[in-house]
């Protein structure tokens, strides 16, 4: 009787102690998929929202760049000006615009200070400090000022991370004549990535909790039902013969 009670004992402690393993494994492979899941889906996310930026970013100046061609070959300055004022003002992406001649003088430079809390500048570059040399604010390296050919690229501007889109302005015979640089937020992607952490942090703890109370029910039923098996067993006395 004693051997059959020590033999429950033991078959009950070692249901609890595979149970447990088995358990914790199972926890284990969900957090680690889980977290694979989710970093493939923020990769994703940013990907496809940096993507966008990017290509409007592109537009942007490429378009700018064709009316910018006649503007600067018929010395129109106050319209540049006024069009990449325009656009820093009217753009939430856009963080800045400069323009500047084939001899690297800035013609045109309008930031959106308001966002960077600081004082917008005035209108034109008569109402700004550097006036021409305005564009130093942005701590361009003067040889790659003028852009050469089409150049996207993450840079730091102003103390922030960036999405910098620069195209050449061409003449009539393909000569450089000046060049367009906008710098883009990339707070949307921060926001986008952040709400899908938090998406996923949140779908992460339901399955987690949803294992563990089903883990929980399995372990008691099978313990209710081993200790309801051990109540049924009932030693054999031996027959006289």
């Amino acid at each position: 009787m004693k051997k059959q009670s020590s033999f429950g004992g033991k078959f009950v402690n070692t249901m609890f102690l595979v149970g447990g393993i088995v358990a914790a494994c199972t926890l284990a492979v969900v957090l680690a998929l889980s977290a694979r899941t989710s970093a493939a889906h923020l990769a994703i996310v940013q990907r496809q929202i940096e993507e966008g930026i990017v290509s409007k970013g592109q537009a942007l100046a490429k378009n700018h760049a064709l009316a910018l061609r006649g503007l600067t070959l018929q010395s129109g300055f106050g319209d540049i000006r006024s069009l990449v004022e325009q656009t820093v003002k009217e753009d939430p992406d856009v963080v800045y615009g400069l323009y500047v001649d084939a001899g690297g003088e800035a013609i045109a430079f309008a930031l959106r200070g308001n966002e960077l809390g600081q004082t917008p500048p005035a209108h034109g570059l008569g109402g700004f400090a550097s006036e021409r040399s305005a564009w130093r604010r942005l701590a361009i390296p003067p040889r790659e000022l003028l852009a050469l050919e089409p150049e996207t690229k993450r840079a730091m501007r102003l103390g922030l991370d960036l999405l910098e889109v620069a195209v050449p302005v061409r003449g009539e015979e393909g000569e450089v004549i000046g060049s367009l640089r906008y710098g883009l937020s990339t707070s949307r992607i921060d926001v986008a990535v952040a709400r899908a952490k938090s998406e996923a942090a949140l779908s992460l703890t339901h399955s987690v909790v949803l294992l563990g109370l089903a883990i929980a029910a399995a372990t008691s039923l099978g313990l209710w039902l081993s200790l309801r098996q051990r109540g049924s067993v009932r030693p054999s006395l031996p027959t006289s013969s």
